[in-house]
């Protein structure tokens, strides 16, 4: 396209870049003309749950963008839904699970939140796809992105990492937080890799753990929430006054 200088100081330069017109564009190569890289464009596949069959829309750089990962269809194909239930899918990638849930809890209502704006762009067109009109997708960081809302049932096929380095901070944070959003007898439901002791974090947080089901890689974990119990606090460090350094934690009952 076009270029002006429109000014020239101390060594830097002012310019003006027009863009031309679509119709003298050149043509892009193929590799970025692919459906889901060209612009407007997803990538389509369909998933079958049971005898459900879902279409996809995805984008790559979304997680598992051309297939369904096999930890969330443990996860799909052994939690339990209810008709009214008023569902969260935290980290919904393209929304698979929070599609899933939807069409069973006809009664109820789903959310999908993601941090990625490409995940959430492919989860509402997954959902238009799928005509499921009682389902809502909220750019934003976990359960802070919903603000005040309460759920029945929330599902999270989680990241353990940041970065290269494997950490627990973000489960037991998410776990903590899920808590606080669930209504009495709310459930979450959690799958990850069988090396990762989720299981012991609910338990901390909300006194029981049951396994839904498992295979050689991953645990599907339930957590359901007393009617009248608290969460929790995290542990804290206890000063015993003394002049040599020791810490004692003092645990809640």
């Amino acid at each position: 396209g076009r270029s002006t200088v429109l000014g020239y100081k101390g060594g830097h330069r002012a310019i003006l870049l027009i863009r031309p017109s679509r119709a003298n564009e050149p043509e892009l190569p193929s590799i970025y003309r692919a459906p889901g890289i060209e612009e407007g464009t997803f990538a389509e596949f369909d998933v079958s749950v049971g005898e459900h069959v879902y279409h996809i829309r995805s984008r790559p750089g979304v997680f598992s963008w051309e297939h369904l990962d096999a930890g969330t269809r443990l996860l799909l194909e052994h939690t339990p839904i209810h008709v009214t239930d008023r569902v969260l899918d935290v980290g919904c990638g393209y929304g698979i699970i929070g599609i899933h849930t939807a069409l069973i809890a006809h009664k109820g209502h789903a959310t999908l939140v993601d941090v990625d704006a490409l995940a959430c762009q492919s989860a509402r067109a997954s959902l238009e796809a799928n005509g499921i009109r009682h389902a809502d997708v909220i750019i934003g960081d976990g359960l802070k992105a919903v603000g005040d809302r309460h759920y029945t049932l929330i599902l999270s096929n989680p990241p353990f990492h940041s970065g290269h380095r494997v950490t627990l901070n973000i489960a037991e944070t998410f776990v903590r937080d899920a808590y606080t959003a669930l209504e009495p007898r709310g459930r979450l439901v959690i799958v990850a890799n069988r090396f990762l002791p989720y299981d012991r974090i609910m338990n901390e947080v909300f006194g029981a753990v049951t396994t839904l089901a498992q295979t050689s890689r991953f645990h599907l974990l339930l957590a359901e929430k007393a009617r009248l119990r608290e969460a929790p606090e995290k542990k804290k460090p206890v000063d015993t006054g003394g002049d040599y350094e020791e810490t004692i934690y003092q645990i809640p009952d």
